[in-house]
């Protein structure tokens, strides 16, 4: 992303991304499941939860948040 920007708090955001790896195909009535992380910590980086540039992020940047997922189901 060139210009990122931040999500406003309490605003539902539609986000969308490509599912490229493998042919997907979602049979009618299956269910599926998607996991949403804010962080890879341990395995790559804590997440300030903040929309700081994180190498240059402080102890004092790192704050605690709540994700919520909304969809539609059609």
């Amino acid at each position: 992303m060139k210009n990122p920007e931040p999500f406003t708090p309490g605003k539902i955001e539609s986000v969308s991304f490509d599912l490229n790896e493998v042919a997907h195909c979602f049979k009618k009535d299956i269910g599926s499941w998607c996991r949403c992380k804010a962080a890879g910590f341990p395995l790559v980086d804590r997440n300030p939860q903040k929309f700081v540039k994180i190498p240059g992020a402080s102890e004092n940047d790192f704050q605690a948040a709540t994700i919520r997922i909304y969809f539609d189901a059609t």
